[in-house]
Order: C-alpha cells, then structure tokens, then sequence
C-alpha cells in the first residue's frame, strides 16, 4: 500500500495490519514510500513498519529537482494553475449563489464542478 507518512496513510496501514491477524483469508501487505526529494525523515515510519512486521519502500526520485529547477520554464506553474483554478470556482459557485433560479444553478454547478 501507498504510504505518505500522514495520518490516514499510517491508520491504515495500522488497521491493516491488525485485520491480518485474524482475518480468514490470507493477505500480504508492504508499505510503499516515493520520496520526492524534500528531505522527509521516513525512519518514523520504518519504526512502525517494523512494529507491524510489514516490509516498508522507499523509491528515491529526483522529482522536486525536475519540477522546481530554474532552467525548468514550467516550475511551479502546476500549482499556481491549481490556485488559479480554484479561486474561479469559488467565484462562479458566488456568482451562481446569487442566480434565483434552482434549476440554472444546478447546470452551472454540474459544469464547473
């Protein structure tokens, strides 16, 4: 399983692990890292891999020096696009609120959302 280190990635891997213990049907699990290259100190989660007797990954990749590298012209565009994105959203779902009209409010609604 996909393993970020937050907390709903680690409750599961708790819960699934459990569920292994006494579940009738046998199962494998691996916990699976991608390491983006931020820095991020794993060991908390290889601690509870081990804990758990579940073998944990980490895959190394250069994706934050691809990303964010200066000769890179699309650095960072993604999720200033993303922000972009959003705040047209939040506009359209304002201006549709004002719309007296039911039945319009859900056609914009399904388009945009």
């Amino acid at each position: 399983m996909a393993v970020s280190g937050g907390k709903d990635s680690l409750a599961l891997l708790y819960a699934l692990a459990g569920l292994k213990r006494f579940y009738p049907a046998s199962f494998t699990i691996c916990a699976i890292t991608i390491d983006i290259g931020f820095g991020m100190d794993f060991t908390p989660v290889q601690r509870l891999c081990d804990e758990l007797d579940v073998p944990f990954f980490i895959c190394h990749t250069q994706i934050k020096d691809i990303v964010f590298h200066p000769e890179n012209p699309d650095a960072g565009k993604g999720l200033e696009k993303d922000f972009k994105l959003f705040e047209e959203k939040k506009l359209i779902k304002k201006r549709a609120e004002t719309i007296g009209n039911d039945g319009v409010k859900q056609v914009i609604y399904q388009i945009v959302f």
